[in-house]
């Protein structure tokens, strides 16, 4: 299947309706890829031949005018090639390669044509006539006593009709038989299939069963069931619809309850397809929507329970597009423009805003939570299109307001439902979670939902749970800050058009992460010795957040570490007696010295890091285990790199700690690179003087000196703390960044030092300048954002992360289950105030 360089024309515009068609490939995920939509038209006798409806210019394929179109598909009619038609305008294939294609008409008489065409050219291919070759497109339609000449050919090459004999305890045998040896060529099962369908053969086997259960003739029912899962292999989506029906479905499931292979394994299909309960929160006003939710789940049982062992991949692909496509009609009914299916999630989420539990009907939240599970599950595996539509109108009608129901209920059911509705909305777009906080800022919410998520994290007594809340505030905090560290990051990031992630970063940081390390803040010494399970598993995962954010979060990650606790009670992790959390901790470290940033290192040093770890590292006496990895990647990283202030810190102070391990060459290796580092200055240049060269070429920003005011502020600010390492209540307030991300330039809790934009004398001699209007103008705008309160976040209007506007529905201030609600508007266009 590849585009062809010859010359295709497209129909004109009166075949052009009839013949438009979508092209759809199934990837490796088991997903429906829209190609593109074309013109089909069959080609060469054996081709059909796709050409692109609107074919891009000549310059976006690297093509000139002269040259030909590519094709958008090219696939060739085999004979031994099952061409499935479902429903009325779908037809679906699989490629030589393995690869499984459809073509979706938009008219039916289109899908009516081409699949009277490929019938016949594969009723010739399989008699062994002749054909010709010229474009078939271009022969003359056959008479009715052509196509008999050809149909008594087929007769006389021994591909007639099957005839099966009919059904009765006496003919099973029989039946089995005639069906294997039909299903054994693609042309016998196509000839089975329309006999099967003309004489409504299903309907009479059906009643077989409970004669053969009535009278316990276990071979009778061995055949049956084979009888029934070669029909089934026919993947004729007629047949299909058939067996999906209300009184047919328990039947077959039933036959297949018996397996030759398996005899003393009887299952219990039945059973479970009785207990089954359709119900409809309120009654859905469109039937073919609720007869197609029906099917899905009985495709679905099929696929995966009662058929699972011995399907193959021709049926397995039917199965999984008939399933897909019903779930796109059932939701693109949802999110249609009728508004009938917005309507009904309207009255639905309605439930969940009563104070009662029960609602008028019977219907309770909790059902209406589940439902809702279901539902995002389905819209998670559409297109993006289809799947940005369906997260925008939930928005809308208040989907993130139920989380402060959800999320902190009694049932583990609810709680986990709740959980995969976040993570649906997350893994299709993080930003709508972060808006929605910022919305409920603006108008005033007595708690975030960041902040409701991080207290259900913490409390939660579940550790499956506890871990995938974990793993989703971790993607609200995934940003792009990183993308803008480096040189004249500052100054980029004054114009930068994503400030709701920079309001929820200073949101976060000033009311959520003392909340959030507070399991970590709150460790005494005391706790070390005996650690309870759920507490030393919160402080594993503080440790991994904590590690995410010092990668992520440049600025305002190394800000809080260095003015909070949170350093000594990290150490103070190193000491607990479960080797994991010990590991939790040395993962925080060393993340830290791959900052290779000299504020963390110094800061890092006044702790006594070194003592901590190395006796971390002793406890484990030499054993080949996680631990003792992890303790030896630190000093392996720190001699690579030759970070001059560790190298020299760990040789003169902690030497004796590690001069008797001999089964590594690490620390030898270290004491090595201590020593080379010692040696006599380069000719020419004083010991001073190649020293500040090197520490000027280590600088990552681009500043060729600090500023003594900067560096005097850390130092200061380090002692401050150190005094202070026992109080684990310390509150940071962090100033808000007009910027994602900052240039690593010193700034306090209060007020920005003037001296950091200053010009200072040059020690080189260079000529010092007076200063420019133009810089100070910009100097003095990034100031003023500098001083702007973290209380503010929520003034300005959060932008959306599609285009157009989403509207978030929020709970009322006063409880979070009253019936009134209103509603924020967060626009990505006009940055007008929420509405």
């Amino acid at each position: 299947m590849s585009p062809n360089s010859s010359v295709h024309a497209i129909p004109n515009n009166q075949n052009r309706d009839r013949k438009r068609v979508k092209v759809y490939q199934l990837d490796s995920e088991g997903v429906w890829e829209d190609k593109g939509t074309g013109c089909v038209a069959v080609r060469d006798f054996t081709w059909i031949h796709v050409v692109h409806e609107d074919p891009l210019p000549p310059s976006t394929l690297n093509r000139h005018d002269g040259d030909p179109i590519p094709l958008l598909l090219k696939a060739r009619i085999r004979k031994d090639a099952d061409f499935i038609r479902q429903q009325d305008t779908l037809i679906v294939w699989t490629e030589e390669d393995g690869t499984d294609m459809a073509l979706s008409f938009q008219e039916q008489e289109g899908c009516n044509e081409l699949w009277t065409r490929i019938n016949d050219i594969k009723k010739k291919l399989a008699a062994g006539v002749s054909v010709p070759g010229p474009d078939i497109d271009a022969l003359p339609h056959s008479s009715e006593e052509e196509d008999n000449s050809q149909d008594e050919l087929l007769r006389r090459s021994g591909d007639a009709y099957p005839s099966l004999p009919t059904p009765s305890m006496g003919a099973i045998k029989e039946i089995e038989e005639t069906v294997f040896a039909a299903s054994k060529g693609a042309y016998g099962r196509n000839q089975l299939s329309k006999f099967i369908l003309a004489e409504n053969y299903v309907e009479k086997l059906l009643p077989l069963l409970e004669m053969c259960e009535d009278m316990e003739s276990t071979d009778e029912l061995y055949s049956l069931s084979h009888i029934v899962k070669m029909i089934v292999f026919l993947n004729e989506p007629k047949i299909y619809e058939y067996i999906l029906q209300d009184d047919v479905f328990p039947v077959i499931v039933g036959m297949l309850e018996y397996d030759r292979e398996y005899p003393s394994a009887q299952s219990s299909y039945r059973q479970q397809v009785s207990s089954a309960q359709f119900k409809q929160l309120i009654p859905i006003p469109d039937t073919s929507i609720a007869t197609k939710i029906t099917q899905t789940y009985r495709l679905q049982f099929l696929r995966d329970t009662a058929l699972a062992r011995m399907l193959d991949d021709s049926t397995f692909a039917a199965l999984n597009s008939m399933v897909f496509f019903n779930q796109v009609d059932i939701v693109g009914w949802f999110v249609g423009s009728n508004g009938a299916g917005e309507e009904y999630l309207s009255k639905v989420i309605g439930v969940l805003n009563e104070e009662i539990e029960e609602a008028d009907g019977g219907v309770t939240r909790d059902e209406v939570v589940l439902f809702l599970h279901e539902l995002s599950t389905v819209a998670k595996g559409m297109q993006v299109t289809l799947r940005a539509n369906y997260y925008r109108m939930m928005a809308k009608l208040g989907l993130f307001a139920i989380f402060d129901y959800t999320l902190g209920h009694d049932n583990i059911k609810i709680r986990l439902a709740a959980a995969a509705i976040l993570a649906s909305i997350l893994d299709h777009d993080p930003s709508l979670v972060r808006s929605f906080c910022l919305a409920q800022v603006k108008q005033k919410q007595p708690q975030l939902l960041i902040s409701l998520l991080i207290s259900r994290f913490l409390s939660d007594p579940d550790p499956g749970l506890q871990s995938q809340m974990c793993e989703l505030i971790r993607i609200i905090l995934e940003t792009d800050e990183s993308a803008l560290n480096g040189p004249g990051a500052a100054l980029s990031a004054i114009s930068s058009n994503d400030s709701d992630t920079d309001d929820f970063l200073n949101l976060f940081y000033e009311k959520c992460m003392e909340n959030l390390v507070r399991p970590v803040l709150d460790l005494e010494t005391h706790m070390m010795e005996s650690m309870e399970p759920q507490k030393a598993s919160l402080c594993v995962h503080v440790c991994s957040l904590l590690c995410y954010i010092i990668k992520s979060h440049s600025y305002r990650s190394k800000y809080y570490v260095l003015g909070s606790a949170i350093t000594a009670k990290v150490i103070l992790l190193l000491r607990a007696k479960e080797s994991y959390v010990r590991l939790a901790a040395v993962r925080v470290f060393r993340t830290c010295f791959g900052m290779k940033d000299e504020f963390y290192n110094r800061h890092l040093l006044k702790h006594d890091i070194f003592s901590a770890i190395l006796q971390c590292f002793k406890d484990t006496n030499g054993k080949y285990n996680l631990l003792n990895s992890a303790c030896l990647d630190i000093f392996e990283f720190i001699r690579k790199e030759n970070i001059k202030s560790l190298v020299t810190n760990i040789v003169q102070h902690h030497k004796t700690m590690f001069t008797d391990v001999d089964y590594v060459e690490t620390f030898k290796n270290l004491v090595l690179r201590y020593e080379q580092n010692n040696e006599g200055p380069t000719v020419g240049l004083g010991a001073e003087d190649d020293g500040s060269k090197d520490a000027e070429k280590t600088k990552p920003d681009g500043w060729a000196k600090m500023d003594n005011d900067e560096e005097a502020y850390f130092n200061e600010d380090d002692d401050e703390n150190g005094a202070e390492s026992n109080s684990s209540s310390s509150h940071i307030v962090v100033p808000t960044i007009a910027s994602s991300t900052d240039a690593e330039v010193g700034s306090t809790a209060t007020a920005v030092s003037p001296s950091l934009f200053k010009r200072s004398a040059s020690p080189l001699g260079l000529v010092d300048y007076e200063d420019d209007d133009d810089d100070d103008d910009i100097f003095s705008s990034r100031q003023r954002a500098l001083s702007t309160p973290a209380s503010q976040v929520g003034s300005s209007t959060p932008t959306a992360a599609s285009s157009g506007r989403v509207s978030f529905t929020l709970n009322s201030s006063s409880s979070a289950s009253a019936k009134r609600r209103r509603t924020a508007s967060v626009s990505s266009e006009d940055g007008g105030e929420g509405k």
